[in-house]
């Protein structure tokens, strides 16, 4: 027993005159560092894809500036992102609503065909049972993409898709930049 306790008092003493190492680092090197992405982090998911992943359908109508409606009344939600409302039943039209709705519309006018590109990370269908892709014209323009960078859109980061990355890139740029939805309310919306 009193070899227990010699020994708890040896191991006590020991412990608490122990000195430590000497750190030459500073404590921000600890603190995670935001990681700041280019354009060329990320591969041409348009020419990638475009057209041999496209699944053709007829266009019959731009409802407003993320959803389009195919020939068989379908209506298609673009993955990742939000433009402001339009048309929604409770909902004001919103600032630069107007804008993206009319530059979804202009986008595809004359467009008999759409190509809509499917994210295998994405739910195939939202809460409203609208189908959920990537729209491209007829030309190859990756719509989804293109409101977000002009600022028309903001990105939709709530559920998975594999171009989040990418998008949140565009949303930031386009912030930075105070373009379109993220411009001020009291102007015209500018993108």
């Amino acid at each position: 027993m009193k070899f227990y306790i010699w020994g708890l008092i040896f191991l006590g003493v020991t412990a608490c005159t122990a000195t430590f190492p000497e750190c030459d680092r500073e404590i921000a090197d600890f603190v995670p560092k935001e990681k700041v992405f280019l354009d060329t982090d990320f591969e041409n998911f348009a020419q990638k894809n475009f057209p041999k992943k496209c699944v053709w359908f007829d266009l019959e109508s731009v409802s407003d500036g993320d959803t389009i409606v195919l020939g068989d009344t379908t209506r298609v939600r673009f993955i990742g992102i939000d433009t402001p409302e339009t048309v929604h039943p409770s909902k004001p039209i919103q600032f630069c609503g107007p804008e993206a709705s009319e530059w979804t519309k202009k986008v595809f006018k004359g467009e008999k065909k759409v190509c809509l590109i499917y994210d295998k990370l994405s739910d195939k269908r939202d809460t409203y049972d609208r189908r959920l892709a990537y729209p491209f014209t007829e030309e190859g323009i990756d719509t989804t993409a293109e409101l977000l960078k002009t600022g028309l859109a903001r990105g939709y980061f709530y559920f998975p898709f594999s171009r989040k990355e990418e998008f949140r890139m565009y949303h930031d740029r386009a912030k930075s930049q105070k373009k379109g939805v993220w411009g001020s309310k009291k102007e015209e919306c500018v993108f």
